[in-house]
């Protein structure tokens, strides 16, 4: 018999992962039919910065792993560097979410648009060192996909928010019996 806490965990991880393929899909598919001249905002990017700023540090690794994995089929990047830049994007996140211990959407965005700058040289430099032909800069198309990512980043984390809370256990167990917190109340007393 499966408990609610692992159904729940259950949920959350299908539900996300169907997130990531839709994200995936506007970004490579819906979105060169509105414009063509325009670059895509990383939604994907913006999921696994969400994953890194959201769940422990060793769940969210593996679980961003699977879905570098699961980008391939969306993507022509080579997985070894996209394995390695989001490895260094997680540590990034990581080191940037201990300093500060706060929760709110505008500090999400900022994450995004600092862990977008992160992610592109990350992503240039581990290039450069590891084909033969590095990839491009395209410093005005990067530049336009830092800033639409970062514009999108607000509504999106509403919407990981929403999907992450709904299949959140809300009950903590203590020696006297269950109390139950809200999910605000969890995040608060995990940062502490």
């Amino acid at each position: 018999m499966i408990s609610k806490r692992r159904l729940h965990l259950i949920l959350r991880i299908i539900s996300l992962t169907l997130v990531f393929f839709i994200f995936c899909a506007f970004q490579t598919s819906f979105w060169p039919f509105l414009t063509t001249f325009i670059p895509a905002p990383s939604l994907w990017l913006v999921f696994m910065i969400f994953l890194s700023f959201k769940l422990k540090p060793y769940p969210a690794l593996v679980f961003i792993y699977f879905l570098a994995v699961v980008m391939t089929r969306f993507t022509y990047a080579p997985l070894k560097i996209v394995l390695m830049t989001l490895i260094f994007l997680h540590g990034f996140i990581w080191i940037l979410k201990t300093r500060i211990h706060t929760s709110t959407v505008f500090y999400f965005s900022i994450l995004v648009g600092a862990g977008t700058v992160f992610y592109h040289m990350t992503y240039i430099i581990v290039s450069m060192w590891l084909e033969k032909i590095p990839t491009s800069v395209f410093f005005l198309h990067r530049l336009a996909d830092i800033g639409l990512t970062f514009l999108i980043s607000m509504p999106v984390y509403h919407l990981l928010n929403f999907i992450n809370d709904t299949f959140e256990p809300n009950e903590t167990w203590s020696g006297s019996g269950v109390q139950l917190k809200t999910t605000h109340q969890n995040l608060e007393s995990e940062s502490l």
